[in-house]
């Protein structure tokens, strides 16, 4: 094995100059659901699936920049499979920038909160490219020494927007209420409350219906594939 290889926990080093549990954990979800592209990793020794045993991973040195994109998604998102289609499909990526763009407005707890910093608009501004290359090009960070806000999370797959959204959970918008059960994998009831949201509310906020748009889409494939299931035979 090459020494410019490096494991998931090397590359958490090498990335962020720290050993933490919890980050590496998150690398290697990261390329077991191919957030970090296949070519990109290197499998070593045995793999039985159904024996529980996996085998070494390495990544090559260029896998190092869609890691650190996705745990730069990740800090917002939370959801490996969410930062997946975050960082591969086109359409949902858009509507992700949108929604992670809002999380840095209401962070921002200045009088200036309408305009964010340099570097947090530059990576808004990368993440809503399309040109932009997530796997080949890294964003630029919009957080203080590039310190990731997980490592202070005191849950896992915790994220900016759920904690924004549960420091005022007492008193919830239906929109935050939607937002919050989207991130909880309850889909069926973020559907609901998606389908009582105000017309009005909708066509002042284009963030919103992307989102109950993408929203309707999940539930309805969720239910296409569960009535699919559901004529199988037994």
């Amino acid at each position: 094995m090459p020494v410019s290889y490096l494991n998931t926990n090397q590359a958490v080093k090498e990335l962020f100059g720290i050993n933490a549990s919890c980050l590496r954990s998150k690398a290697n979800t990261f390329v077991r659901n191919e957030t970090i592209p296949k070519t990109l990793v290197i499998n070593e020794g045995f793999a039985d699936a159904s024996m529980g045993k996996r085998g070494k991973v390495h990544l090559q040195p260029k896998a190092l920049v869609p890691l650190f994109n996705a745990f730069l998604l990740d800090a917002f998102l939370g959801d490996p499979k969410t930062v997946r289609s975050a960082m591969h499909e086109p359409t949902k990526r858009n509507s992700y920038a949108r929604l992670i763009e809002e999380v840095l407005h209401n962070l921002d707890t200045t009088e200036n909160k309408h305009q964010l910093s340099s570097a947090a608009s530059s990576f808004i501004t990368q993440l809503k490219d399309p040109k932009f290359s997530l796997t080949e090009q890294k964003l630029d960070t919009p957080f203080k020494d590039e310190q990731l806000p997980q490592l202070n999370f005191k849950l896992t797959n915790a994220s900016l927007l759920r904690e924004l959204l549960l420091k005022n959970r007492l008193a919830l918008t239906a929109t935050e209420q939607l937002l919050l059960d989207f991130l909880n994998n309850k889909l069926e009831a973020a559907y609901q409350i998606a389908q009582t949201l105000d017309s009005d509310l909708l066509a002042k906020d284009t963030t919103l219906q992307m989102l109950v748009s993408f929203i309707q889409q999940q539930y309805k494939e969720a239910v296409s594939f569960t009535h699919f299931l559901s004529r199988l035979p037994d």
